[in-house]
């Protein structure tokens, strides 16, 4: 949609409206303006605009008038070249959906991750020193979702923040990462929740996790906002929110066609109908143990998840790689070969983008091979978002390593 600069005014009315019927710009429509020269740049919303320089054209008129008067020989007209007709910057304007890979949609847990480097874990009744210590924004919801907006995925978020501080931290977060804000909501009667995490010197972690705002994202946030999931590819669900809200964010995917991968975090119980609407289940082995108490081998793990309705199993085995398992297929792959400073986001990493190159038609097998390098790279790396691989670096890395498994048909 094109609107002239008389109706500049109209394009900024136009953005809300549109953004009011839960549709988004550029995703879902393209917004373009003529602007004049004398109006600064609006830094939000940001409409991509084309200046019209009014200026220059006052000054040629105002000489030729002179001229005329003068009898004098008139300036030559003023022309615009191609180079005078670029827009100002593209925020507001994208290819048709058509065009496009289908988007993501994540519904997970947002925290603030307070993460401390100890040599050893806390014993009761021991103080313990921390050599370094570190805030950023977490939770698997938030990791994820950030993970697939760097690996270049069209991806909106569906969460619970407090309304606090934090939240300004959240928001500001995705939007600089380019994730889709427009499902989060601020809750006034909680704090944005908080995860404490302790990074022992064999970068393996435990996690503490103070829900908060998490805890109010109920099912009827689903249902109120079923929109965002029309026209998904994947959705990302992380069980680090209530229980019934997962098998609501589980069954409206489902019923806008739209596969599922679930990460089981703090589950101490598999709930009856969640592999039965799951497309792919990602447990590590810590949680596959806990849901599957009777046996400690990992393949008869798999196989009981897989008799439970879901039709893909891949259990994370941490610097062991990852299993595999469906009806056809038993596999395991190697982790990729990255040092390992910090575990606590290589899940999260691992399924961003496992997703992403699901979305673009990879094999499965390929995909799970990307993800593991995607994971390398950021176990390798402290913290989780200032960690998660951007496509670039990503597909650079596997060039050189393998760079067969770039070409989805090979």
């Amino acid at each position: 949609m094109f609107l002239q600069h008389r109706c500049f005014e109209s394009a900024l009315a136009l953005y809300a409206k549109v953004d009011s019927f839960h549709y988004h710009i550029p995703s879902d429509l393209s917004l373009v303006s003529l602007r004049e020269d004398a109006r600064e740049a609006i830094r939000f919303p940001r409409i991509s605009s084309i200046r019209i320089p009014y200026r220059r054209f006052g000054e040629n008129v105002c000489e030729n008038l002179i001229a005329e008067c003068e009898q004098a020989k008139p300036s030559e007209s003023l022309s615009l070249k191609p180079e005078d007709l670029l827009f100002d910057h593209e925020d507001s304007i994208d290819a048709p959906p058509s065009f496009r890979f289908k988007k993501m949609i994540v519904v997970g847990s947002i925290n603030t991750d307070i993460t401390l480097n100890v040599d050893e874990a806390p014993k009761p009744g021991s103080t313990i020193i921390t050599t370094s210590s570190s805030t950023t924004l977490g939770g698997k919801g938030a990791n994820q979702a950030i993970g697939a907006a760097k690996l270049g995925r069209e991806v909106v978020i569906l969460g619970k923040t407090g309304n606090d501080y934090d939240s300004n931290v959240v928001y500001d977060t995705f939007k600089k990462e380019h994730v889709l804000t427009h499902g989060l909501r601020r809750d006034s009667r909680s704090l944005t929740g908080k995860a404490y995490i302790h990074v022992l010197k064999d970068a393996e972690s435990t996690i503490t996790i103070l829900p908060g705002a998490n805890l109010h994202l109920l099912p009827e946030d689903i249902l109120s906002r079923e929109h965002l999931f029309k026209g998904c590819g994947y959705c990302l669900i992380s069980t680090e929110i209530p229980e019934e809200t997962v098998i609501q964010a589980l069954k409206t995917a489902k019923k806008h066609q739209v596969k599922t991968i679930v990460k089981p975090a703090a589950l101490s119980s598999l709930p009856e109908d969640l592999l039965e609407n799951t497309d792919i289940f990602v447990p590590n082995k810590n949680e596959a143990s806990v849901l599957c108490p009777n046996t400690a081998d990992v393949e008869k793990q798999a196989e009981f998840f897989l008799s439970k309705g879901c039709p893909v199993i891949i259990i994370t085995l941490g610097h062991r790689g990852c299993y595999l398992k469906t009806e056809k297929e038993s596999t395991y792959f190697p982790a990729s070969n990255f040092p390992s400073v910090d575990s606590t986001g290589g899940a999260d990493a691992f399924i961003a983008a496992l997703a992403s190159y699901l979305t673009e038609g990879y094999p499965l097998i390929k995909a799970i091979r990307i993800a593991s390098y995607a994971a390398g790279f950021c176990v390798s790396r402290a913290g989780v978002v200032p960690a998660l691989i951007d496509r670039p670096s990503l597909e650079n890395h596997i060039r050189i390593s393998e760079p067969d498994l770039l070409f989805p048909q090979r």
